[in-house]
């Protein structure tokens, strides 16, 4: 009967451990599927961009879906707080990234999370081409106080190579010309003090020494660029 009893017990502890290396086969996959989909989204989002007709018609489909986002970010991209970043002209292959970083959990933030993982691949895409073809904010900056200088110095030796020497993108991802200046502070000291998902290894490596006062005048000279 003791036999009997062990052989049951034995034989749960096999079919649980079997059910735990399905699930974790299973996650594997799922994370194959959503490397492969995002590489596959991209692709279609190039497709999109390419074609005035298909952008004109995504942009619309995007506005519709973009009301959930306009909270934050304005109905036209421009950010109602300063602490939020501008949309309105960003690279739209930047903005699928960062929301498929958001819906997959690489990005920390509860609300992004929660809307970017409840949005289908077309929303998601939509919704990129929408901000991509707003126009960006252009605003006078508020530099008071700030040394454009030495950010300007900053700027051209370690950010131009890759935002461009007038922040729109260089290689074609991250327009931050014009970007808030209290959104972009807080994005450098993330980067820097590896806060809140930041996901990129060359900006980690590049704001890894810099201090909070460069990083005000940096934010501010930022905010100048049109």
């Amino acid at each position: 009967m003791r036999n009997t009893r062990m052989w049951r017990v034995s034989g749960m502890f096999a079919n649980a451990v079997l059910g735990m290396a399905l699930i974790v086969s299973t996650a594997q996959a799922d994370d194959a599927t959503r490397m492969r989909d995002q590489a596959a989204m991209q692709a279609r989002l190039t497709e999109i961009m390419a074609d005035p007709a298909a952008r004109d018609a995504a942009a619309a489909a995007g506005k519709e879906r973009g009301s959930f986002c306009a909270f934050c970010h304005g109905d036209d991209g421009i950010s109602k707080k300063d602490w939020l970043p501008n949309l309105a002209g960003q690279s739209a292959r930047y903005t699928l990234d960062q929301n498929l970083a958001y819906a997959s959990g690489e990005r920390k933030n509860q609300v992004m999370n929660d809307l970017a993982a409840n949005m289908t691949d077309e929303e998601l895409i939509n919704l990129s081409v929408f901000y991509a073809v707003q126009t960006p904010e252009r605003l006078d900056a508020d530099v008071h106080g700030k040394d454009l200088t030495v950010g300007k110095n900053f700027y051209q030796s370690a950010c131009a190579r890759c935002h461009g020497e007038d922040g729109r993108g260089e290689k074609g991802y991250t327009w931050i010309a014009g970007q808030k200046q209290e959104y972009v502070r807080r994005a450098l000291t993330r980067y820097r003090d590896g806060e809140g998902g930041r996901i990129d290894q060359e900006m980690a490596e590049v704001t890894a020494s810099i201090t909070d006062q460069l990083i005000d005048n940096l934010a501010a000279y930022i905010a100048t660029l049109r």
